[in-house]
């Protein structure tokens, strides 16, 4: 019987172990303080907490303050590049993505190359482990998985810091490397909220900060998206071009009444009107045609592509 009792404990041991799962990676990063390195990761960092930490908070402040209690060293590399002059020389601001960076910063590992050319003193050499295997190369084939962009940001991380003359050497851990190197100091805990304006938030206080360092091009092409202002068409023909929606709805609420159109798939758009009172105008006006008939449906502009054959919802209804 006590044989049985302990194989039965030993049994429920390893299906408790098997529940917990990942969460022993998270709690592990956590108690140990870890320094967390990511690539424009508030939303990994999201995800994160949602899943192992805890319902998600209402606001961006209170979650930056939570966070910061459970992971207190948190680094993006997108914020190195885009704050620091000296890296920001050796890429063209308009293109800050992993991928880019990566063989910008580390040509050597992204190629797998052994040119002598690219693998010169000042360039981190990075020692990759597959499997029972060992190589000084990659294979850059992988990108856009969790795994190589993890890969990719621990390597671009390791080369900036070589680039701005931090020696790891110099710290027994990573905590107190992100503590007392004097360099690091004024980029932890800063992440961006959105990588179209520039909006970045300090994990420490909360604080949110707008326009920090934002490209020109970025806030000209994506302009700020008010969810007010925002309806979901879909179910249209999917030969439907994003131009031919707006200039649909720009022939009864003028030129300037749509920002922009953004394809979600082939058959359902986003639409940001410059206004609010435009969107409850064009949902009244689509309900006016619903329940009309005769010429009117046959002349007005919102029936040249069955509008009213189409599904269309305000965003702030819809649960994200």
């Amino acid at each position: 019987m006590k044989k049985v009792k302990e194989e039965n404990h030993k049994e429920a041991e390893m299906k408790v172990q098997v529940a917990v799962g990942f969460h022993r990676d998270i709690d592990l990063l956590s108690s140990e303080q870890k320094l967390i390195v990511g690539h424009n990761c508030f939303l990994d960092l999201a995800n994160v907490y949602n899943k192992f930490i805890g319902p998600l908070p209402a606001t961006p402040e209170e979650f930056a303050v939570s966070v910061n209690k459970c992971f207190p060293h948190i680094i993006g590399t997108k914020i190195l590049l885009n704050t620091n002059s000296m890296l920001q020389n050796r890429m063209k601001r308009s293109r800050k993505s992993l991928a880019f960076a990566f063989t910008s910063f580390c040509p050597q590992i992204a190629t797998g190359s052994r040119n002598n050319d690219l693998v010169s003193l000042s360039h981190v050499k990075v020692d990759i482990e597959v499997g029972d295997s060992r190589s000084s190369s990659w294979n850059p084939g992988g990108k856009h998985e969790a795994g190589y962009d993890a890969f990719m940001t621990g390597c671009i991380f390791a080369q900036l810091c070589s680039d701005l003359g931090i020696n790891f050497k110099l710290h027994e851990s990573s905590k107190q490397l992100a503590l007392i190197n004097e360099i690091l100091q004024k980029y932890v805990n800063r992440l961006y909220l959105s990588w179209m304006h520039g909006d970045d938030i300090d994990l420490n206080t909360g604080i949110k900060v707008a326009d920090s360092s934002p490209s020109h091009s970025l806030k000209k092409r994506y302009p700020k998206i008010l969810f007010e202002n925002i309806v979901i068409i879909w179910g249209f023909p999917s030969k439907l071009k994003a131009s031919e929606v707006r200039e649909c709805i720009s022939k009864v609420f003028g030129p300037n009444s749509v920002i922009s159109v953004f394809h979600l798939d082939a058959i359902a758009v986003f639409v940001l009107y410059s206004k609010t009172e435009l969107v409850s105008d064009f949902l009244l006006v689509r309900d006016t045609l619903e329940r009309g008939d005769g010429a009117i449906l046959v002349l007005h502009p919102l029936a040249t592509y069955t509008f009213l054959g189409w599904y269309i919802m305000k965003l702030e209804n819809v649960a994200i």
